[in-house]
């Protein structure tokens, strides 16, 4: 039967799944690497291992989520399309659609030029000699249009645009991947969940890898998906286990 300190360890373990933190926090007296060791110990035990399943089940059913939904939002992270959340584009210059590649105005900007033009005329000394209003290329301008790429002066790049949707009417994958924006001197900064940690994890879930405990505690990838040749899989474990900080002999 579990100990007092052992129930609670469970609890603080499953608080925010710090082995060694939680065993402290228990109010077991060592610290650092024994602290680990005998976390990882406990970890290994069919009792504990059973309280901390039942915990998890019992979490589970108070907010109501499965590991199916869990897996769902992780997917979702993970194919998210960038650029469902942020675009660099390339758009038409003011030359690109213009009559004689001559500059474009739009219907607002052409009659706001010509009733400044009138207002210029009605002001103009009589002696003055009338400048008729200059058409330019023409309206019709519309930014959203692929450059032309046989504009002279653009050369058929057009000219870069940086374009965030309104993060309020995101759906499906692209909602789940955005985490918030970030202004900063520079600009604002769209936020989104790793990709890479949201793939870890599905793979982890489905058994194409996971991590496994020794006595110093969770020390990375130990087991990757059968269809890899041994080198391939020792390859990928160390590149992960750089990944989470840990330094690997080669």
């Amino acid at each position: 039967m579990a100990t007092e300190k052992q129930l609670r360890f469970v609890a603080e373990f499953l608080k925010d799944r710090n082995a060694s933190a939680a065993y402290q926090r228990a109010g077991y007296a060592a610290r650092g690497n024994s602290a680990e060791t005998a976390a990882s110990r406990l970890l290994r035990d069919p009792e504990i291992v059973a309280l901390i399943e039942q915990g998890e089940g019992e979490l589970r059913e108070r907010v109501k989520i499965s590991q199916e939904n869990i897996t769902e939002l992780l997917w979702d992270i993970a194919i998210t399309d960038a650029n469902d959340l942020i675009q660099h584009r390339h758009l038409c210059c003011r030359y690109c659609y213009g009559i004689g590649f001559r500059y474009q105005r739009t219907a607002g900007e052409r009659e706001r030029d010509f009733a400044q033009w009138e207002a210029d005329q009605r002001d103009a000394d009589d002696d003055d000699p009338v400048r008729p209003f200059d058409e330019m290329g023409g309206t019709g301008y519309h930014k959203l249009k692929d450059p032309n790429p046989d504009c002279p002066e653009c050369f058929g790049e057009g000219v870069t645009d940086v374009y965030i949707p309104d993060t309020r009417k995101l759906t499906g994958a692209a909602r789940t991947a955005y985490a918030g924006v970030q202004v900063t001197k520079d600009g604002i900064k769209v936020l989104q969940h790793s990709k890479p940690d949201a793939l870890v994890k599905v793979g982890e879930h489905i058994g194409m890898f996971r991590k496994v405990l020794e006595h110093k505690g969770v020390i990375g990838v130990a087991e990757i998906t059968e269809s890899l040749t041994p080198d391939v899989k020792e390859r990928v474990a160390k590149e992960m286990l750089r990944e989470a900080g840990y330094v690997v002999d080669e």
